[in-house]
């Protein structure tokens, strides 16, 4: 479902300090045990990378019979654009309130070309002022690279300065850090452009490792007021990350 194989019983731990409503991310084959396991936790909502071969009207029933919801689903570009007024009936029909991209491929393969950026700010425009005409809303969840410099400005600042209010930001606290952000003041900075945020602590050590919340070298005791003066507009998504994963 989302972004590691880890029992639900580990999961708990790692959390048990959290607020419930809260959103967990996992991947497990047994998606509907997942999902019961999750709402037997205390999990209110959940974010979907993939529907693993269910249907949108299976998902929603699903949901529906477990009290949870799904505020929003990673569904990459190529998607969206190749069919968006089925990613449009998808959503509806799940009750999704965003459509997140959750990576742009071609930066984290070093494939960029020098109109990349100018090209993928205007197609984010595009999709957002559609979705937006649809009641969706419409996100990009961030990495690292975001966060380096080109032609002398960081590509993070040219992307939100070029992106129209309809797209917004899903904040990822680990990727912003290892891009050498703090994520406290990104949160500030960015405003109610943030609306989504992935908090994943950082492991200690060179390599590039989440741990839960609160046991690794990020301040999440500084990030938790931020979010609670956002509460009211802000879906907060706790993730566990396996080698390799993004």
């Amino acid at each position: 479902m989302l972004n590691q194989a880890v029992p639900i019983t580990s999961v708990k731990g790692a959390i048990q300090r959290m607020r419930p409503e809260k959103v967990i991310g996992l991947r497990e084959k047994d998606f509907t045990g997942t999902l019961e396991g999750v709402a037997k936790i205390g999990f209110k909502e959940v974010e979907f990378a993939g529907y693993f071969n269910q249907t949108p009207e299976q998902v929603r029933a699903l949901l529906d019979r477990l009290g949870l919801r799904a505020p929003s689903s990673h569904i990459t570009l190529a998607d969206i654009t190749k069919d968006l007024p089925g990613q449009v009936k998808a959503a509806k029909t799940i009750g999704l309130e965003y459509i997140t991209v959750p990576a742009l491929f071609q930066p984290l393969m070093g494939k960029v070309t020098p109109d990349f950026w100018p090209k993928t700010a205007a197609e984010f425009n595009r999709v957002g002022k559609e979705l937006k005409a649809e009641g969706i809303g419409f996100a990009y969840h961030n990495h690292s690279f975001e966060f380096e410099d080109h032609d002398g400005t960081a590509i993070w600042e040219t992307l939100l300065a070029e992106l129209r209010p309809e797209v917004e930001i899903e904040l990822d606290v680990l990727w912003a850090s290892v891009g050498g952000r703090d994520p406290v003041t990104e949160i500030l900075v960015t405003g109610d452009r943030v609306r989504l945020l992935h908090l994943k602590d950082r492991a200690a050590g060179a390599e590039v490792r989440d741990a839960p919340p609160g046991h690794g070298t990020l301040e999440m005791q500084e990030i938790d007021p931020v979010l609670t003066l956002k509460k009211n507009n802000l879906h907060e998504y706790v993730k566990r990350r396996t080698a390799g994963q993004k």
